[in-house]
């Protein structure tokens, strides 16, 4: 499930679950007016930490031996 942000011009903004295959809500829950779904931002991705394992070289280059390639060490 999905949260969606919708407008509507009585109750102000709210957000509802629905699936992806679901079409967008016509009228608001409450009052049963039209209307809109707002596009958001969304969650993009956050990497937390100080190394990437996308990829670069090794962190441990210097004591492994095998500069910029695969390191067993530090498993990249």
């Amino acid at each position: 499930m999905l949260t969606y942000a919708y407008a509507c011009d009585r109750c102000g903004e709210f957000e509802h679950q629905q699936s992806i295959k679901d079409p967008p809500l016509g009228s608001c829950p409450q009052c049963g007016a039209a209307v809109q779904r707002l596009v958001s931002g969304g969650s993009g991705f956050v990497s937390k930490g100080g190394r990437s394992s996308f990829g670069g070289s090794c962190a441990q280059a210097s004591s492994c031996g095998q500069r910029g390639a695969h390191c067993g060490s530090c498993h990249r």
